[in-house]
């Protein structure tokens, strides 16, 4: 069985050695979510086409060492909670199963919450659809809506941020 690090590892040593700038890993059951990219001092092989380059060749330079440039922001893993943002200064409310969200109970009217607005737990703050049942999702916390996270008939995955509630 080979370790989270040594898997780390070995996602860096292959995106390092590839032409692409970035990677994503992702497991439904595991919860695992592992996202590389090269830093953006790295991402000089955007094609611009120019009658002066052989295209026989290819001269976009070697991949550098990007393991010094990664950061805790560049490795997302959904098991730990230091996936979550540092600006956040909330409770953030996540969805608790995969489906389709929909912001208000019938098309039309007016959605259950918005930016700014009161809750109290136990509100009803959105509804996910998950395989023809509508699945209320109430608030786990009493507060002010900060922000939502996903829009009006959105896929959403378990685990995925759907609002932030700034507790009173």
């Amino acid at each position: 069985m080979i370790k989270s690090k040594d898997r780390i590892k070995k996602l860096i040593t292959i995106l390092e050695d590839s032409n692409i700038n970035s990677m994503e890993v992702s497991s439904f059951w595991g919860f695992l979510k592992i996202k590389l990219s090269k830093s953006s001092s790295n991402l000089n092989n955007t094609y611009k086409p120019d009658s002066s380059i052989d295209r026989g060749t290819n001269t976009s330079p070697a991949p550098q060492n990007i393991a010094d440039s990664l950061t805790s922001a560049n490795i997302e893993s959904s098991t730990t909670e230091e996936s979550a943002s540092a600006d956040v200064a909330g409770h953030i409310q996540k969805a608790p199963l995969v489906g389709t969200v929909y912001l208000s109970p019938k098309p039309g009217e007016d959605n259950f919450i918005s930016e700014g607005q009161k809750v109290t737990k136990g509100d009803t703050i959105c509804i996910i659809e998950a395989m023809k049942i509508f699945n209320e999702i109430e608030s786990e916390k009493t507060g002010t809506v900060k922000l939502i996270y996903v829009e009006n008939e959105s896929p959403v995955e378990f685990g995925q941020p759907i609002v932030e509630i700034i507790p009173d």
